[in-house]
């Protein structure tokens, strides 16, 4: 680890090893699926006091995906990070929103080209598949959501649509990329409100989204 301990914010791709307490006072570790913005606050406040070692305070989250309002407080935690705290993030960056990967040192702990990490991967996510679909082909896609009843796979599937649209290069125009990054963001946030139908909001969203190509 010596090679990034200069560096505040590090994203590391994600291994099996064990995460342990370099010093238990000092070392906040969070293990979980996602990463949403309750998590990020108590980061936050643990970083927010002084260390109780002379080395500073160490995070370190290993999750799968992390949600867009956790990605945005983030942005506001490392622009304070300071001293010799450092927040260590195991996940591959392709996930990540490009303002936030711009902040940190990126450590490939896997071997494997950067040039393999920066698109998400068509066989295990149909994100990309999605967007490049027609209505007919993106409903078909959605199914597995819709008769699994999976809100929160739903849900983490629908913030990867921003962050990919966000991240990659498109035919959109300026002001299709924002308004189709407003209708998934008016999906997402409705997702979590009690009675909405699951497969009533993934079809409006299948239908009103431009073609990604």
């Amino acid at each position: 680890m010596e090679e990034v301990s200069t560096h505040h914010f590090v994203i590391l791709h994600p291994s099996e090893e064990s995460l342990t307490l370099e010093n238990p006072l000092d070392t906040y570790i969070y293990e979980d699926d996602t990463l949403t913005i309750d998590v990020v606050r108590h980061v936050y406040t643990f970083f927010s006091t002084n260390a109780f070692g002379g080395n500073g305070k160490v995070g370190h989250i290993r999750v799968r995906t992390v949600t867009l309002e956790a990605q945005n407080a983030l942005l506001k935690l490392t622009e304070e990070m300071s001293g010799g705290n450092r927040l260590f993030l195991h996940m591959s960056p392709h996930t990540i929103i490009p303002t936030l990967r711009s902040r940190a040192h990126i450590v490939n702990t896997l071997g494997q080209k950067q040039e393999e990490t920066k698109r998400p991967s068509k066989k295990k996510d149909t994100t990309a598949e999605f967007l490049a679909s027609g209505p007919a082909g993106r409903i078909k896609l959605v199914q597995k959501y819709i008769k699994g009843k999976d809100h929160a796979e739903a849900g983490l599937f629908i913030e990867r649509l921003a962050v990919v649209i966000r991240s990659e290069d498109t035919s959109m125009t300026p002001q299709e990329t924002a308004r189709a990054l407003s209708v998934i963001h008016e999906t997402r946030s409705a997702l979590d409100r009690n009675g909405i139908s699951l497969k009533l909001l993934l079809e409006y969203l299948s239908l009103i989204l431009p073609k990604y190509v």
